[in-house]
């Protein structure tokens, strides 16, 4: 439960992200920062699927935002586990 909580806080970076790539890549520097979108390519995802259910462009940003929090979670949290399950395996070989 400790790498849940530790990656959900982790998570909370892709809030920053997220504006700052969407500013960047679309307002700002139209559209010549394009591999900014990489970024938000998480919650990109998830709002495309709903985007026919969803017809406010305001409940739009909010479930954007939200999509993009719970897709940099699952990255987040899936390569904390690779990576512990890595290190639990080369101990264990080490020692064998």
């Amino acid at each position: 439960m400790k790498d849940v909580h530790k990656s959900a806080l982790w998570a909370l970076i892709s809030i920053p992200i997220t504006l700052f790539a969407g500013y960047f890549s679309y307002a700002m520097a139209h559209g010549s920062f394009a591999f900014l979108v990489i970024f938000l390519a998480p919650g990109g995802v998830i709002v495309s699927l709903l985007e026919d259910v969803i017809h406010s462009s305001s409940s739009l940003i909010v479930v954007g935002l939200l999509a993009q929090y719970l897709g940099y979670f699952a990255i987040i949290h899936g390569v904390r586990k690779l990576a512990s399950w890595l290190r639990f395996r080369s101990r264990r070989d080490a020692s064998a």
